[in-house]
C-alpha cells in the first residue's frame, strides 16, 4: 500500500511540521523530474545511481508529495 500525505497543511500536523515539510517535497519534486529526463534521455544510465528502469520508472511516476 502507497503512503501518501495529506494536502491539507495546517489541519493535523500544525505549521511548523509543514514548514518543515515543505524542503522534503520540493527535494522529491526535482529528483523525480530529473529521473524523468534521463529516463526520457539516456535510459541507459539509470543503473548507473544504482536503479533498474523498472526501479526508475516507479519513482518517476509518484507525485512529489507521495513518500
Amino acid at each position: 500500500m502507497m503512503k501518501t500525505l495529506s494536502l491539507s497543511l495546517g489541519q493535523s500536523r500544525g505549521r511548523a511540521a509543514d514548514a518543515a515539510l515543505l524542503p522534503v517535497m520540493i527535494k522529491r519534486f526535482r529528483y523525480r523530474r530529473s529521473l524523468r529526463r534521463l529516463l526520457e534521455t539516456s535510459p541507459h544510465l539509470v543503473s548507473d545511481i544504482g536503479l533498474s528502469l523498472i526501479e526508475a520508472r516507479r519513482e518517476a511516476s509518484k507525485a512529489f508529495w507521495q513518500e
